[in-house]
């Protein structure tokens, strides 16, 4: 199965540092976190990738990646997620996985994969619910007294971790600046495909804000959650 990992987004959200290093290649642990990403893709023997990247950081990518067998693919620009598929289509010849590249996770891949295809799916998402909110909630009563407070809990609700397989026909569902969560899932589902959704209970963090980059830097370094 082809992997594609996604690393050529603008990382506005932890701006103004990527204007210096795409998010892609922050450190975790002295590792870019595209590189635990993608060493952990292989020890699950998912070694044919493709690095999608953008023109800007090519060089970058290449001289960090030049010790592993990988394909790159590159986009003249930022292109939003669908547009970094779609600039790999040639590439691409089998069902494929997409994985963000700001998205640390300990997924159990082959099980993923295994659900994938066992359900005979068109697409197939990876959601975790184990998400903390960012603020404390609160729970009061009509007059306004607090009757309870978690700080950052969990969101009980089914969140997309990063990480989604296709069928390679339904690779013209991507397009050049547009987003995979917000444009082709929308589309598959107008046209009636199959697409089913694996929960894992497994470790997810996003790091593409400065909150949760210093969260996962904790977590990786051994210093908890």
């Amino acid at each position: 199965m082809k992997v594609l990992v996604l690393a050529g987004g603008e990382g506005s959200r932890l701006a103004p540092f990527t204007s210096i290093l795409p998010k892609a290649l922050f450190p975790i642990s002295g590792r870019p976190v595209s590189r635990i990403i993608i060493e952990r893709l292989i020890s699950f023997d998912l070694e044919d990738i493709i690095l999608c990247v953008n023109r800007e950081y090519e060089k970058l990518f290449r001289h960090e990646f030049r010790d592993l067998d990988i394909q790159y693919s590159v986009s003249p620009s930022p292109q939003g997620s669908a547009g970094e598929v779609y600039y790999a289509r040639q590439l691409i010849d089998d069902d494929f996985l997409v994985v963000y590249s700001d998205d640390l996770t300990e997924i159990e891949y082959d099980a993923f994969i295994k659900f994938h295809n066992e359900h005979k799916s068109d697409v197939s998402l990876c959601i975790t619910r184990e998400v903390p909110l960012d603020v404390g909630v609160v729970v009061t009563n009509k007059e306004g007294k607090l009757l309870s407070f978690r700080e950052k809990p969990p969101i009980d609700i089914p969140i997309w971790t990063g990480t989604a397989i296709f069928k390679k026909e339904f690779i013209y569902y991507f397009k050049p600046n547009k987003d995979i969560a917000r444009d082709v899932f929308p589309a598959l589902l107008k046209h009636g495909r199959k697409v089913f959704c694996y929960e894992t209970d497994s470790l997810w963090l996003d790091i593409g804000s400065i909150s949760h980059y210093r969260r996962a830097k904790k977590i990786f370094e051994g210093e908890g959650k």
